[in-house]
């Protein structure tokens, strides 16, 4: 029971982390309604405090004599403040005096989340030090049973992703989710103090009887009794459905709550202010019912349809409710296929608003397809007079994929010859800055590269009309007011004035000449994402203006720069480690966090690759990830073996494990100009069906073997780190750390700097590098 109770305790805390993680990451989404930016920093707040609470609890747990009530009392903290946590995420824009709907800047964004996370985070990485603690008493050989926690947290890790993105997502709220993990938490904490914290039998009754009732244990023993009896009997479902409900309505205070629900895709959320109905994706409005933005709907629907002379076989991706299907449906439209990737959104129109999206919707011209847009425009074999994409700006690599230069020509595929293409950027009518300028550039520049024929009507919202007919540039307001009264249009808006303001020739000069401005860009591509950075530059210059300027400087940013940075960096470390006994452990520690920064940069790399091919497909996405942790587990587990079949043999020595972690480390160099080779070929040779069809299978495998080195590496560098030392939780928690630092390097700037500036075969050279330089720092440090 003792060996279960300690086995159960390691797969929680990786499924516990996991599912906190997912969940968590939601709800910040949902409060400060995120982009690329804002997620890379809720993902690395996390992965830095982790890495602080792996490393303080090293230094202590190495200190107490028995690590199994600290590790008790982690699990029942986090018990009780999961909940709590949730509930200030959902309140934080109040307590922070932020109305609904407001922007927040970055460094608001970073030390809200920062502190939001500090309790989960700092615990997490608390308890791996405390369970190779727990796990290392009285045994010789701390260095396998340090890997096994390793193991087994990964394993628990796998299956919280499971069950986190399949399960609590979709069929629980946070909340719920919250008890069930409180639960297992405390029935974990009761199995180690009643079977691991019990003194051995050996002992005489006496001491027996005085250590289990001693004052610390016995008191851990009645709190954990305590907090089981409320979370299992007190706390009946219908308080935590109170304390959801009420947290959402102080969450979007002065609105109803109407609906609340998370899918895999996101949280979808319907408020109404008196008749206004919003529906929110993550925490940003897509739709406003019965009053929509009727400036913006009836210029992007209108205008390219009158611009066509004879519109009859339409497609739509992106949103589609709130009244753009209605406005396509007045025009003499013979069939509107609508592509739209989250279900969930379409059916809280439906049912908090059946009387504006059941005519739209049931529409016998209206066929929904409930599937990632470019997708389907890959698969799909049919041609179009118009196609509408209504999604907004490029602020994460998802939605940029709808931007780039591969996309057009996927698009341009589906188009007839006199078909248009339309698409809308941010504008203004009075001032463009620099930044504005500059990301609407990327996209005409792409676009231009593409089609031929290209037509811009400036506004709030620029639209760009563009096709392989030279008409769409002819356009006249007379004849777009003629095909008005011919096709007997009912409109709000579009005037002949309006129209004639529109198509005015002053405005138009005025936009050109400060498009014509901006410097010839990298176009934006599926592998080199360029219009992502503009757009995090331009968001900056609303939300954050003394952060712009510093992102803005990034743009001079080149792969030859950074390779000199890191080579000084190892030759500081390299003098320090040579001349300062404090650096000694220094080389085994470096390569520890170049290898999880190599772990989080391909994951990520992968993830983009694979979204580029397929679209956004979770459930193959989560496949992608757990794929990872499957080759994690796996090389975890063979390494471990390996180790214990040469500490059996008689030639086993630290020379030995020396060779095998440089092996490692040109593996993982190797592995990397593999990937650099794969994905090339994959992107070149893409149209092939063969191709494609096996893509798919290959991005799965070198995932799982990057997950495979990442994970043989850990124990082997345990087993290194402790050749002169028997200091079992110090180490744990210093190589732990190390590792989440890397991967926190990674997670902060691969995505959002390091792709988008220099794009995926660079990125992943610099992963090259770093390794390479890693590799030749372990090998030439003396031991």
């Amino acid at each position: 029971m003792k060996k279960f109770g300690l086995i159960y305790a390691f797969l929680l805390m990786g499924f516990t982390a996991i599912v906190a993680q997912v969940i968590l990451i939601r709800e910040l989404l949902t409060s400060f309604s995120g982009n690329e930016l804002a997620i890379g920093i809720f993902f690395a707040n996390w992965l830095l405090l982790e890495a602080v609470g792996s490393y303080g609890a090293g230094r202590w747990a190495g200190k107490v004599k028995s690590g199994t009530p600290y590790y008790v009392c982690l699990q029942l903290f986090l018990a009780l403040a999961f909940p709590a946590i949730i509930f200030l995420t959902r309140i934080a824009k109040n307590l922070l005096g932020i109305i609904p709907g407001q922007g927040i800047n970055v460094f608001t964004i970073f030390y809200a989340s920062l502190f939001l996370l500090i309790p989960l985070g700092l615990t997490d990485g608390a308890q791996f030090s405390f369970g190779c603690r727990m796990f290392t008493e009285g045994k010789t050989r701390g260095v396998f049973s340090i890997s096994k926690v390793y193991i087994y947290e990964a394993i628990g890790s796998l299956v919280g992703g499971i069950v986190a993105t399949y399960l609590c997502l979709q069929y629980f709220n946070s909340f719920q989710t919250a008890l069930a993990l409180a639960l297992l938490n405390i029935f974990s904490a009761i199995l180690l103090l009643l079977f691991v914290d019990t003194p051995d039998r050996k002992n005489n009754q006496r001491k027996r009887y005085r250590a289990i009732f001693s004052p610390p244990r016995f008191a851990l023993k009645i709190a954990a009794g305590l907090l089981l009896l409320i979370c299992g009997v007190m706390l009946p479902l219908a308080t935590i459905d109170y304390l959801h409900t009420r947290s959402v309505a102080i969450q979007w205070r002065n609105y109803d709550v109407l609906d609340y629900r998370n899918s895999v895709y996101g949280n979808v959320a319907v408020i109404k202010r008196f008749e206004q109905l919003n529906i929110l994706s993550n925490g940003v409005p897509i739709s406003t019912i019965p009053t929509p933005d009727l400036a913006f709907i009836e210029e992007f629907v209108h205008l390219p349809l009158l611009a066509h002379p004879h519109p009859r076989k339409v497609l739509l991706v992106g949103g589609g409710i709130g009244g753009l299907l209605q406005e396509i449906l007045k025009h003499p439209i013979q069939k509107i296929h609508y592509a739209t990737l989250d279900p969930l959104i379409i059916h809280a129109a439906q049912r908090h608003a059946p009387g504006f999206t059941t005519a739209d919707l049931g529409d016998p011209r209206v066929k929904v397809h409930y599937v990632d847009g470019r997708y389907f425009i890959r698969t799909d074999d049919e041609q179009y007079d118009v196609i509408f994409i209504n999604l907004p700006d490029p602020s994460t690599l998802e939605i940029n994929r709808f931007y780039t230069r591969e996309f057009y020509q996927m698009s341009r595929q589906r188009l007839k010859k006199d078909g248009i293409l339309c698409l809308h950027l941010p504008g203004s009518t009075a001032y463009l800055s620099r930044e504005l300028i500059d990301l609407n550039a990327n996209i005409i520049q792409t676009v231009k590269h593409v089609f031929p024929y290209l037509k811009i009507i400036p506004g709030d919202y620029n639209l760009l009309l563009v096709s392989l007919s030279k008409t769409v540039t002819t356009i006249h307001p007379d004849a777009l007011t003629k095909r008005i009264q011919e096709r007997a249009l009912q409109l709000r808006l579009l005037s002949d004035f309006h129209m004639r303001y529109k198509f005015e020739k002053t405005r138009l000069a005025w936009y050109d000449k400060a498009i014509g401005k901006a410097v010839e860009m990298p176009h934006n591509r599926d592998f080199h994402p360029s219009a992502l950075y503009y757009d995090l530059v331009f968001w900056n210059s609303v939300h954050s203006p003394g952060f712009a300027v510093i992102f803005s400087q990034l743009k001079n940013l080149r792969l030859g720069y950074i390779v000199i940075a890191i080579f000084l960096i190892f030759v500081i470390l390299f003098s320090l480690q040579r001349y300062n006994s404090a650096w000694n452990k220094s080389f085994i520690v470096l390569p520890i966090i170049a290898t999880g920064f190599a772990g989080m940069a391909v994951d990520i790399v992968l993830v983009l690759a694979f979204q580029s091919f397929y679209g956004y497909l979770y459930h193959w996405i989560g496949l992608l990830i757990a794929a990872f942790m499957v080759g994690l587990t796996w090389g975890g587990m063979w390494m471990t073996h390996r180790l214990k079949g040469k500490l059996k043999s008689a030639g086993a020595n630290s020379v030995d494990d020396r060779a095998i972690f440089l092996k490692l480390e040109l593996f993982i160099v190797l592995y990397t100009g593999l990937l650099i080779g794969v994905l090339a070929l994959l992107n070149r040779f893409q149209e092939y069906a063969v191709i494609f069809a096996a893509a798919q299978y290959v991005l799965l495998l070198l995932n799982a073997l990057c997950g495979f080195l990442v994970g043989a590496e850990f124990p082997l560098a345990i087993k290194i780190y402790l050749k002169n030392t028997t200091r079992y939780p110090q180490t744990a928690g210093i190589l732990y750390a190390a590792d989440l630092i890397g991967s926190w390097l990674g997670a902060l700037f691969v995505a959002i700097a390091f792709i988008p500036l220099l794009g995926i075969t660079p990125t992943c050279l610099l992963v090259l590098f770093i390794n390479l330089g890693s590799l030749l720092f372990f090998y030439f440090t003396p031991q």
